[in-house]
């Protein structure tokens, strides 16, 4: 079954939620303003497929902000949750039964009190429309006749 984006965000979600169950997890395009804070909002960006027949390469950026608490005072907090972030995905992100790695490692920063944790994750998966689509078993060729007689 091949591994959907939204999948991803919900694995994401999910992993900050059970680190931080009392903090709020919500999709970055869901609120403009008037969240409450500490919050963090995720989002995937870059996300590009590269086809190859029946299978594909997927990249794509997470991205993870952070609102501290305090907007003035967040210098602790905001090293605090890089670094759990940094260790929550550090060995990749469990989707469904797959497990998709980092390319590279976790790049955060912090601009205006807010912490950006991003990271770029790389998959490969089986396109289900084009491999017959929900579960269509192929009949592989057994035997090829080219009628071609062997009296030479």
């Amino acid at each position: 079954m091949t591994v959907k984006l939204e999948d991803i965000l919900t694995a994401v979600n999910e992993k900050i939620i059970v680190k931080y169950p009392s903090i709020s997890v919500m999709a970055s395009e869901d609120v403009k303003e008037g969240f409450i804070r500490p919050s963090f909002f995720t989002t995937l960006e870059n996300i590009s497929r590269t086809d190859y027949l029946r299978k594909f390469m997927r990249t794509l950026t997470v991205v993870i902000y952070y609102f501290p608490s305090d907007r003035y005072k967040y210098k602790l907090d905001t090293m605090e949750k890089t670094q759990a972030i940094e260790s929550m995905f550090a060995h990749g992100l469990k989707v469904g039964t797959r497990t998709i790695q980092l390319v590279d490692s976790v790049e955060s920063d912090v601009t205006d009190g807010v912490l950006s944790s991003r990271m770029e994750m790389q998959y490969y998966d089986v396109d289900d429309e084009s491999s017959g689509g929900g579960g269509e078993t192929e009949v592989k060729m057994q035997e090829l006749d080219f009628g071609v007689s062997q009296d030479v």
